[in-house]
């Protein structure tokens, strides 16, 4: 999708065994998509091999020196950029050497994709203060810009909703049973003896974030994409290969020309510049394709079953992918 990219993934939850499984799907061949899938399923992106260990890029000594000099938090972690203000308007915020962070790890995935690892970071003062960076290296002249960088993924981030404790909810449920004195099994008894799992399983913890930029009309669904086939290959039983599962996605574009979307684009950018945003996951894109190749030894019942099987989409609630439970 639009030329070379730059993806971003942060693993946010070192400790899980299904996010780390994830991840292994995510990061092992075929990789994110459809792309190195047997059968070359893109014709006009072959699938080409990158790198296996990740590249830290070098960072001039003075950015050095600043992060070392100060002390940096997680809601104050890199220098500030300067907007517009009274008497001088600009389009792109201003930002210093060192805003955003030292250059991130990188890790090449294919010819034309890279993959820089943002685990530990403040991503969104990572997206927001190197935008610029991005609009300036992809501005090719006053009305095509190339944006290379449409979206990432967070794994394992919890549910941004403010909880009590399970033992305050549980606490509350009984006075209230106290209080209206229920009858045991009547229908308010067994609707606070539910309400306490439900409050409690809204506390995820197997979360998986899908950032996109709004600039590129179809990143949404292809990033979305990308996380269904990363979840597929992770729950396949140990005795599937991956590279003959994959969900493919289809769009129907506007009927514009490259330049015709850029100007839009740049006309956007000069409203907006916070980049990427947090998907909404209840907008899932809904036409997806399944892709599987049945084992040739299977009997057509058991590839039936098999197909069937396959077409078990992960389960999205809520707005946010879960992995293991529904």
């Amino acid at each position: 999708m639009y030329e070379d990219q730059v993806t971003f993934i942060s693993d946010d939850a070192p400790g899980d065994a299904n996010m780390q499984r994830l991840l292994g799907s995510l990061m092992d061949a075929p990789g994110l998509g459809t792309r190195c899938m047997d059968g070359h399923p893109i014709p006009e992106a072959p699938c080409t091999m990158g790198d296996e260990d990740w590249i830290v890029p070098d960072v001039p000594e003075s950015v050095q020196q600043l992060f070392l000099s100060s002390n940096w938090t997680m809601e104050n972690p890199s220098p500030p950029c300067f907007c517009s203000c009274e008497g001088k308007k600009k389009m792109l915020p201003d930002c210093p050497a060192g805003a955003g962070g030292p250059p991130p790890p990188e890790m090449k995935l294919s010819s034309s994709d890279s993959l820089q690892n943002l685990t530990g970071r403040n991503i969104s003062d990572y997206l927001v203060k190197t935008y610029a960076q991005i609009i300036g290296k992809s501005l090719k002249n006053k009305v095509w810009v190339n944006e290379f960088r449409y979206g990432g993924f967070s794994l394992g981030a919890r549910s941004t909703q403010v909880l009590p404790p399970a033992n305050e909810i549980d606490d509350a449920i009984e006075r209230v049973r106290k209080i209206f004195e229920l009858q045991k099994g009547a229908a308010a008894d067994r609707f606070l003896g539910s309400l306490s799992g439900f409050i409690n399983g809204l506390d995820t913890k197997n979360n998986v974030k899908i950032w996109f930029n709004n600039k590129g009309w179809h990143s949404i669904g292809a990033f979305i994409n990308v996380m269904n086939n990363g979840i597929l290959r992770a729950n396949l039983p140990p005795d599937r290969d991956p590279h003959l599962y994959g969900i493919r996605a289809f769009n129907h574009p506007l009927n514009l020309t490259k330049e015709q979307l850029s100007q839009v684009a740049l006309v956007t950018t000069s409203v907006d510049v916070l980049g990427l945003h947090l998907c909404d996951l209840r907008h899932v894109l809904r036409a997806g394709q399944l892709r599987g190749v049945p084992d040739p030894g299977e009997s057509q019942q058991g590839q039936t079953h098999a197909a069937h099987q396959r077409g078990a989409a992960p389960a999205v609630l809520d707005g946010h992918l879960h992995l293991g439970h529904v």
